[in-house]
């Protein structure tokens, strides 16, 4: 779990896109960072320290590799 940027997420490595929720950890549905994420996710993104951006890195078996 981890919140940012006035919102609540709840992470898991590899699996589905996180899921946000409530205050209450009400489900509210996947959450894909408004369309910026299309797969998987880390469970250990990163804040950095001076600037509060949220880093992390994403992987996808088929990303770049011209699979389809």
């Amino acid at each position: 779990m981890i919140g940012h940027a006035g919102r609540t997420f709840a992470l898991v490595e590899s699996g589905p896109v996180p899921y946000e929720l409530t205050d209450e950890l009400d489900t509210v549905g996947p959450a894909d960072f408004d369309g910026t994420l299309d797969g998987a996710y880390t469970a250990h993104p990163k804040r950095d320290p001076l600037t509060g951006e949220l880093h992390a890195v994403a992987y996808h078996w088929a990303w770049g590799t011209g699979w389809r």
